[in-house]
């Protein structure tokens, strides 16, 4: 593959002999700030443009173009690392099930585990070698440090609930009487709790649905109504904990139940809000997701392979509208390599495609390596209309091509990190 990118590169610098590069493509050259390490590494120079757009937020989201880049997750690990030991970021945040990070918390908080004992039942991605080490970094990282001084690990994701299900029912067997109501009352649902059963759920009777959702309500009201009780037998912070993971399920059912997409937006939204409001008032949280779920604003979304063409508003509007000036975000981009994603039930390996209409061959035209550019700079009238990768779980096919929808970048993120050439995850 290197060959054939250098080939690339050279028919790329040979064509910008006899073609000029247009306006936009020489801004973004000249704004291109180099990174010369990707992986975590102790020279920092390079990180100057990084930090600078970072400035003093008390957010910082990093996204990804697809779920499967090993490069991603390394840059991401070095600047999450960084932003650790010299500015105070104590929370890391996943697009990952808040259920089962309470798990994974919890090991991160006491011991240094192996790798392969993190994540072993949220999404494949996040199960790449490459988050799960920077999972192993966190719980060195927090060795020997009081309570108050540890990085936390945080789910935000609800697409999933059996955990949360099986966590609540154990906080609520020694209250009373209360974990085998709360069993009874969660019993119609509980076998639908995972991702594995979304449509079977979806395609249940409207009685059916009914009856599970008013009994994963009946269950929030058992907390309300003995939370002085519960408070009293655990703690307020435990009390807290679990009442949250009550609206995890009904965020859960929620979403089975009318198979709304952008529900998961709208919830992971609230889930980080929870999070952030509930923390000490001097903690530093890094977020990451999808590039799609970091989109700071409602930007109209044109899909015309499945008909779609209506302004849609992901995670990121909502979350930059409860944190206006204390986030910043990154999206991510690349336009040569491979990425892993799933082939039906398997880990797949996808050739990434070119394709001379979207931004990434404005990318590629103006050359150089690995780099950060700051799209709030970019004058609206250069940023055009344009396709723009976005790889999911699953390999690109006719119903989800590579290039999916049509974007201008500065209305996505306040920065791009451009890396030319990337290869897939390891497990």
């Amino acid at each position: 593959m290197r060959i054939t990118f250098l080939i690339i590169l050279i028919a790329l610098q040979w064509g910008c002999q006899t073609t000029p590069l247009t306006e936009r493509q020489q801004w973004l050259k000249a704004h291109a700030s180099p990174l010369q390490h990707l992986a975590p590494h102790q020279h920092t120079h390079d990180l100057k443009a990084v930090l600078e757009i970072i400035g003093d937020n008390r957010i910082v989201a990093m996204g990804e173009q697809t779920h499967g880049t090993r490069e991603f997750f390394q840059f991401r690990n070095r600047v999450f690392q960084y932003l650790a030991e010299h500015h105070g970021f104590n929370y890391f945040l996943l697009e990952a099930h808040l259920d089962e990070g309470l798990l994974t918390d919890r090991i991160l908080q006491t011991r240094v585990p192996g790798p392969k004992e993190l994540l072993r039942r949220d999404y494949f991605n996040w199960r790449a070698m490459e988050m799960r080490q920077n999972l192993v970094w966190i719980a060195k990282y927090n060795q020997g440090k009081p309570p108050g001084k540890r990085i936390h690990y945080w789910g935000i994701d609800m697409q999933e609930c059996y955990q949360a299900i099986n966590i609540l029912l154990k906080y609520l067997q020694d209250k009373e009487d209360l974990g085998a109501r709360a069993e009874k009352l969660y019993a119609p649902y509980r076998p639908y709790g995972n991702l594995m059963q979304m449509m079977t759920y979806y395609e249940q009777s409207p009685e059916f649905k009914e009856q599970c959702r008013l009994g994963v309500m009946a269950v929030i009201q058992l907390f309300e109504d003995n939370r002085e009780m519960l408070i009293a037998k655990s703690s307020p912070e435990a009390y807290r904990t679990m009442r949250q993971l009550t609206e995890i399920v009904r965020q859960n059912e929620h979403l089975y139940g009318t198979s709304d997409v952008l529900l998961r937006d709208f919830y992971m939204a609230k889930n980080l809000k929870w999070i952030v409001d509930n923390a000490p008032d001097d903690a530093r949280f890094f977020l990451t997701a999808h590039n799609l779920h970091l989109i700071k604003q409602q930007i109209r979304v044109r899909m015309p392979h499945i008909g779609v063409d209506e302004p849609i508003r992901y995670m990121g509007a909502q979350v930059y509208d409860d944190h206006r000036g204390t986030i910043c975000n990154f999206g991510f981009a690349t336009f040569s390599g491979r990425c892993n994603a799933l082939a039906g039930d398997r880990i797949g390996v996808h050739e990434l495609q070119p394709n001379a209409a979207a931004h990434e061959a404005d990318l590629a035209a103006s050359g150089g390596g690995a780099s950060v550019i700051d799209l709030r700079q970019l004058p609206a009238a250069l940023d055009e209309l344009k396709l723009f990768r976005s790889i999911g779980l699953l390999i690109p096919e006719k119903i989800y091509p590579e290039y999916p929808l049509q974007l201008k970048l500065h209305e996505c993120w306040d920065a791009l990190v451009v890396i030319p050439e990337t290869t897939e995850t390891t497990y």
